[in-house]
């Protein structure tokens, strides 16, 4: 008989109790490419579209001029670039505009903890305190940098930055529980 995946979620509403050290305890401060990284990872942070636009573009407008020569004019030339430049730096703009707004809120400059427990997970920072059942969470995203919980709708999630566990021990634990608690992507 082949043993059980601890990591394989055993589906939605299974109460399971997860042996270990559990509840586990994680402090640390968000930095805005924290949650860039988990807006990445739940497809919500998608700069490759403004860059295949770019370049389509890019390939489009130089069809264009090749079909004109030799009359192209120096004003095709200079709006061209100017697209182009623009369209490829569009989303480093983006970037630089979050990283502006996260460090602007008094909320992000303070740690926050979460405890990982059998009944849920519970967050605290300087202005909350809130415990969130794990029927409160759709699915769960486990990457080698963050572990990303959706919830319902994919509208809001949480994420912790793997670098806050104190030891692997404590980050088995909890992709352990996460497992059994909630569907893996």
């Amino acid at each position: 008989m082949s043993e059980p995946n601890p990591y394989q979620s055993p589906g939605p509403h299974v109460a399971i109790k997860v042996t270990g050290i559990v509840p586990v305890r994680v402090s640390g401060l968000l930095t805005a490419t924290d949650a860039i990284k988990a807006l990445g990872a739940v497809g919500k942070w998608r700069t490759w579209p403004y860059y295949a636009l770019a370049i389509t573009l890019v390939l489009i407008a130089v069809a264009l001029m090749i079909r004109q020569l030799p009359s192209v004019s120096i004003v095709s030339i200079s709006v061209f670039l100017v697209g182009a430049v623009f369209f490829a730096i569009r989303p480093l703009i983006l970037r630089i505009r979050f990283i502006r707004s996260w460090n602007a809120r008094p909320e992000y400059q303070q740690p926050i903890t979460w405890v990982f427990s059998d009944e849920g997970i519970f967050v605290e920072s300087t202005m909350s305190k809130h415990q969130q059942a794990w029927e409160a969470y759709q699915y769960a995203k486990i990457s080698t940098n963050e572990i990303v919980l959706a919830h319902h709708g994919n509208a809001m999630f949480n994420f912790v930055p793997v670098r806050f566990f104190a030891s692997e021990q404590e980050l088995a634990a909890v992709r352990q529980m996460i497992a059994a608690k909630l569907p893996l992507r």
